[in-house]
């Protein structure tokens, strides 16, 4: 994570992510098997775990590190819109099943 996203103390049991604007912080993806052979992902501040709403199903690693720019709207790549909104106010960010599988495959 870079040094403009810190996160503060823990507020009932979850964590208040800050991002400084113009920064960027890294996140880890997790991927679930769809239908059709897609795959739904997980967004996840670097280092921090699956949160406990997100944990019912078997999310696999697919990406460590990922740079996330503060500025970015949509992740096509895993089909997530709003990761930094997403992930500010919940924790994590998640793919829209609205979008499930219309962007690029993930290398």
């Amino acid at each position: 994570m870079s040094v403009g996203a810190t996160f503060a103390q823990r507020h009932s049991q979850k964590q208040v992510l800050i991002l400084t604007r113009g920064m960027q912080m890294r996140v880890d993806i997790y991927r679930r098997p769809e239908w059709g052979g897609q795959f739904s992902y997980l967004a996840v501040p670097e280092g921090s775990v699956i949160p406990g709403e997100a944990t019912n199903v078997d999310w696999e690693a697919a990406e460590r590190s990922v740079d996330l720019e503060d500025s970015v709207e949509r992740l096509p790549q895993f089909s997530i819109d709003d990761p930094i909104e997403q992930i500010t106010s919940k924790g994590y960010a998640i793919t829209s099943v609205r979008t499930l599988g219309d962007g690029e495959l993930p290398m």
